[in-house]
């Protein structure tokens, strides 16, 4: 009897943690709920999404993507073809409002992505955004984080990451 219920008692534990539910929804579907929930974030320079084709709005670059994050041009840059699908929202402007939406191709690459996406904070972080707007900065970017759950990987630089997240768990 003790057996069993020591047994319960572990399976109970394991299954009681919480860990956040991978998104069922694609990329771009994520995308478009979170920009919703802000009405009032400025115009996107551009939605890059993995199935526009080159010349077609959407199309990312690779140069222009190895270049937002890494701040260089790399000839062999391949982490797009690391992930499966994506949604990256580039600000216009002064604005530092992005989400970047990776859904990893294969587990083991989830730290390269991560990596990136802190290589892309990093950038605007040592920016001059908190020279020309302290307040931008310091509601935005100070703020930003680079969120994992499962093979997905979110790089938040909104006015509410919180907001986002329950977006993102909530679909």
């Amino acid at each position: 009897m003790r057996k069993i219920l020591l047994l319960f008692l572990i399976l109970f534990l394991f299954t009681s943690c919480e860990k956040p539910l991978a998104p069922t929804e694609s990329p771009m579907d994520l995308m478009a709920k979170i920009v919703s929930h802000f009405p009032d974030i400025p115009v996107a320079r551009g939605v890059y999404f993995e199935s526009a084709e080159m010349l077609d709005a959407g199309y990312f670059d690779p140069e222009y993507a190895c270049y937002i994050y890494t701040g260089q041009f790399i000839a062999d840059f391949n982490m797009l073809d690391k992930l499966e699908a994506y949604a990256v929202r580039i600000p216009d402007g002064k604005s530092a409002f992005e989400i970047h939406i990776f859904k990893v191709r294969d587990i083991s690459d989830i730290e390269s992505v991560e990596d990136m996406c802190r290589s892309r904070l990093n950038i605007l972080k040592s920016g001059n955004i908190a020279g020309y707007d302290p307040e931008l900065f310091y509601t935005i970017i100070e703020k930003a984080e680079v969120y994992t759950v499962d093979n997905y990987v979110f790089l938040l630089c909104t006015t509410d990451n919180d907001v986002v997240k329950e977006i993102i768990r909530g679909n």
